[in-house]
């Protein structure tokens, strides 16, 4: 659910060509050669903020692994989202192709072509532009400039991405982190739910035992009256819910049985302006609504 920054230093060697960086597998399967290296790409590109990418790779060893990583340093990136192969394989013609056909903003592939693939042997690591073609020496220089002068990576800490099932799974710490962000400055903010009085994180205090629960959601209060409280349920961030409970204030004994999505209206279009929930997750609605 945390996201990290994690302290680095430039790594000799990591100058890509049209055609990527090639090393041995073993090379990258050091930490953190792979993440400077997809930290420098975000510097290359101008970020990968509210962008979407197509993620995939050949198939060769070591491809699932490297998968799972930039899943997590896409979404510690605040992309918004990223188009993976089952499984993970994505050859460069197919990915090149998705990347075109669903309008993303590039993708990184993982494909050393024809040279031997194996624990002793090649990977490679490219990026594709939104064209679906390979990016130029200008991008490629930059993401070279980058790694020479990288100080640190983020990554999201979170279980594994199941990719072996077709469909959509939210990082739904994404959700948590983009409310979390601001909550010290939103005291005297004005939204269609009312100027907010206080925002915090808060925990729970068990009356029984004594004991203490940090992190339990985040909530915004108003002077309307009006609530609004995220919170995970589940483990870890990767297929968690995201609860999201909505609160108004009405004085008017005629008003009470009105339609609930009427009468929070404001509510929930204050709650997608806080969170982004549309956007980071990919989802019209809620699943449930109660």
């Amino acid at each position: 659910m945390a996201q990290s920054t994690i302290e680095t230093r430039p790594i000799e060697g990591q100058k890509p060509s049209t055609s990527g960086l090639r090393k041995k597998a073993q090379v990258f399967m050091e930490t953190p050669y792979l993440e400077n290296f997809v930290q420098s790409i975000w510097a290359g590109i101008g970020g990968a903020d509210g962008k979407t990418f197509v993620v995939g790779g050949d198939g060769r060893y070591f491809n699932d692994r490297a998968i799972q990583v930039i899943l997590r340093m896409t979404a510690a990136s605040g992309a918004r989202k990223v188009i993976v192969g089952q499984d993970g394989p994505l050859s460069t013609p197919a990915a090149s192709n998705v990347i075109r056909a669903r309008g993303a903003d590039g993708g990184i592939i993982l494909s050393a072509s024809h040279n031997p693939g194996g624990p002793d042997e090649d990977l490679g690591i490219k990026f594709n532009m939104p064209n679906g073609g390979p990016a130029p020496e200008d991008v490629t220089n930059r993401i070279y400039q980058a790694t020479r002068t990288i100080g640190s990576y983020d990554i999201l800490d979170a279980p594994d991405v199941d990719l072996s099932a077709l469909g959509e799974t939210a990082l739904a710490g994404q959700v948590m982190d983009r409310v979390r962000a601001p909550l010290g400055s939103l005291p005297g903010q004005s939204f269609p739910a009312g100027t907010v009085l206080a925002a915090d994180e808060f925990a729970y205090d068990d009356p029984v035992d004594g004991s203490r629960s940090e992190g339990q959601g985040l909530r915004v209060m108003f002077d309307t009256g009006a609530r609004v409280v995220f919170r995970l349920s589940g483990t870890g961030t990767v297929g968690a819910t995201i609860r999201v409970y909505l609160e108004a204030y009405e004085g008017d004994p005629s008003k009470v049985n009105m339609d609930p999505g009427k009468a929070l209206a404001n509510v929930i279009e204050t709650a997608e302006a806080l969170s982004d929930l549309k956007a980071i997750t990919g989802r019209s609605g809620p699943d449930v609504t109660t």
